[in-house]
């Protein structure tokens, strides 16, 4: 048996090799190729927050979520972070969730539980793989993972004061994502079933309180500065998109995001973890409630289920400790060897993690496209760079979809527009309205062209494609290639920009549409600051009662 300070040695240089591993595996390579449509929303939004005056003029402040995350990335702009920066603060959440696995799992089961869980979440290709892009599911699931310490430790020591921070850090996890709310179940059946989280009303109206003070963030700014019209036009877009998924669209995440091994080994946990009640039934619980709501609600999402991976992580490593000292005792009882139980135990536990580990390396490996990083520049950014230098500010850009127009708009700094599904009309996109009679109008001067919406149109031969119909508009019009994003071959071009000829003497009948959401990113900010400080001020006044009540009862004569 190794003593007690080489146990914690050998821990120490463990876990700085799982975490090491876990940055390689979200941070390599970022920068390869350009930000994606959503990414580019979070991250306009945040340049635009940060005062950016071409983001602000592009993308709204008030549109589909809470703003925590795109205050944090404005800082970050602020202070010199680069256009893509928002993948390198994501990936170091999902470290952060590393470590958090880790100190869950340590918390509830040892040393070997904790390196199993940070293990497990380090190479697991759905964690990795959402951690490298500018989403807000990541960094909601890290903040959701410090209210779950938060609450474990609520339950061990029955403190008031670390529920009161677990409900301060709930909150923060929904003004980063409002998804996050679906924990707020589990919270509630927790308490019901656990006699230790039963602390009295005193406590419980404590915590709601720091809950709501932090959470009035989000009303407040949009009160303050005047978003309470676009959320509400963007709530009513996502209320109407609740039956847009396949039923087994989670099921078919598995193979090639979670792998069958990691899924049986956290359905052992959950069964261990219900039966043995405590810590590991809360962790059950907060990973079952809220996935099971994520599966009723229509709109499933690649990313939504990050509310859960760090719970259903940990729930594998409890598994793989079930089988572990099963099979441990198993032998024992067969007499086999004179090892003692505990050792053997921990030699089957850490060579089934491994076996694990690395049964989901492969998979990991491939969808974050490592040792290269990402996948190649798709052109967009190029042909964004080029036309924020050789066009004016108010030139309308026209490209193949809305998703792509906000890449555009976000390194070219110039309103930019997309086909736009009829039954899909997002909010977050620039609308045009008539596409056609916006071009006659005179409202685009610039088109963009690119290899993979060609790719796509040729899957569509009917010719209802957007990069079909971009194309039918611009040969309507007198037009001129102006700059060419070249590819690996000549014929193999990236993206193309073309400039439409103007007409001499006219001029544009139409104006470019309003950008919904537009706000004072000063005022969100300050909404934000004064709402969290006022959290954390109830959570330390918890703190200090909880002493004064210590104090008063150790006074008290024996």
């Amino acid at each position: 048996m190794l003593s007690a300070r080489r146990a914690l040695l050998f821990e120490a240089l463990a876990l700085a090799a799982i975490l090491v591993l876990a940055a390689w595996l979200r941070l390599a390579g970022l920068d390869r190729t350009s930000l994606f449509g959503d990414e580019a929303v979070y991250s306009g939004q945040a340049a635009a927050l940060a005062g950016d005056a071409a983001a602000a003029s592009n993308f709204g402040v008030f549109l589909a979520h809470p703003v925590l995350f795109q205050l944090l990335l404005g800082l970050g702009f602020a202070g010199g972070l680069p256009a893509e920066g928002g993948r390198a603060l994501t990936a170091l959440f999902g470290v952060g969730s590393v470590v958090l696995a880790w100190a869950i799992g340590r918390f509830i089961g040892g040393r070997l539980l904790g390196l199993a869980a940070a293990a497990l979440l380090a190479v697991l290709a759905y964690d990795a793989y959402l951690s490298r892009l500018v989403l807000l599911d990541g960094p909601a699931a890290f903040v959701v993972g410090c209210s779950l310490y938060a609450f474990l430790r609520a339950e061990r020591e029955r403190s008031g004061t670390w529920l009161a921070a677990s409900a301060a850090l709930l909150a923060l996890a929904v003004l980063v994502k409002e998804t996050a709310v679906l924990i707020l179940p589990a919270v509630a059946l927790s308490a019901a079933l656990e006699p230790r989280l039963r602390l009295g009303l005193r406590a419980w109206l404590v915590a709601a309180a720091s809950f709501a003070t932090v959470i009035a963030a989000f009303p407040l700014s949009l009160l303050l500065g005047g978003g309470i019209g676009p959320t509400l036009t963007y709530l009513h877009y996502q209320l109407g998109r609740h039956a847009q998924s396949a039923f087994l669209t989670y099921f078919h995440l598995i193979d090639p995001y979670v792998g069958w091994p990691f899924v049986v080994l956290a359905v052992i946990g959950l069964v261990v973890a219900l039966w043995r009640g405590g810590s590991r039934r809360i962790i059950a619980i907060w990973a079952v409630v809220p996935g099971a709501i994520l599966q009723a609600w229509g709109l499933r999402e690649l990313q939504l289920p990050m509310l859960v991976v760090l719970q259903g992580t940990v729930l594998c490593a409890i598994g793989i400790e079930a089988i572990g000292r099963g099979a441990a005792a198993l032998l024992a009882r067969r007499g086999a060897g004179g090892a003692p139980r505990g050792g053997i135990a921990s030699v089957l536990v850490a060579g089934l993690l491994v076996a694990v580990c690395l049964s989901l390396l492969p998979a990991t490996l491939r969808t974050t496209s490592l040792p290269g990083g990402q996948p190649a520049q798709s052109g967009l950014q190029e042909a964004s760079l080029w036309l924020s230098d050789h066009s004016e500010p108010g030139d309308g850009v026209f490209v193949s979809t809305a998703y792509k127009s906000s890449v555009v708009a976000y390194y070219s700094g110039r309103p930019a527009y997309g086909f736009i599904p009829a039954r899909r009309r997002d909010p977050v996109y620039r609308d045009a309205g008539d596409v056609e009679a916006f071009w006659r109008g005179g409202g685009i001067q610039w088109v963009v062209l690119d290899r993979e919406s060609q790719g796509r149109a040729t899957a569509s031969p009917d010719g209802s494609a957007p990069f079909a119909r971009l194309l039918r508009l611009l040969n309507a019009y007198p037009h001129e290639l102006a700059y060419l994003v070249p590819g690996r071959t000549p014929d193999r071009w990236l993206a193309q920009v073309y400039r439409l000829t103007p007409v001499s003497g006219a001029l544009p009948t139409v104006t470019a549409p309003d950008v919904v959401g537009r706000g004072d990113g000063r005022i969100v900010a300050l909404s934000y600051a004064l709402c969290v400080a006022l959290g954390a001020g109830i959570v330390l006044l918890a703190r200090r009662s909880t002493r004064r009540a210590v104090g008063e009862e150790a006074a008290k004569p024996l």
